[in-house]
């Protein structure tokens, strides 16, 4: 998990990403000819993934599972929200946080 800064209409603001969730996998062996495995392992290097994921990412984008309309939807519609933007980035909230405790608890 980590941060991720959202683009306008909210500069300033987060909002968490999570990457990586673990989720069952099945195991799959496909064969493709050398030119493909070579256009596949470079694609993957260049944008910093494993084949593996790339391999998922182009399954989704080729087959899209039923519900994704749906799911893009309400992620459009999530974002589009002004309540989102409000507040601090992390490290300033949790700073603040830190220093309110420190004047509101007794040392110890």
């Amino acid at each position: 998990m980590h941060w991720v800064p959202l683009t306008s209409p909210h500069p300033g603001s987060f909002r968490l990403s999570v990457s990586h969730v673990c989720m069952p996998m099945e195991r799959l062996q496909i064969l493709l000819q050398p030119e493909q495995a070579a256009r596949l392992r470079e694609a993957a290097r260049a944008q910093g993934v494993p084949v593996t994921e790339l391999v998922r990412q182009a399954i989704d984008q080729a087959i899209p599972h039923p519900g994704e309309p749906a799911r893009r939807a309400s992620l459009a519609r999530f974002e589009a929200l002004s309540v989102v933007a409000a507040g601090p980035d992390p490290e300033s909230l949790e700073a603040q946080l830190d220093d309110r405790a420190d004047k509101l608890l007794p040392p110890g």
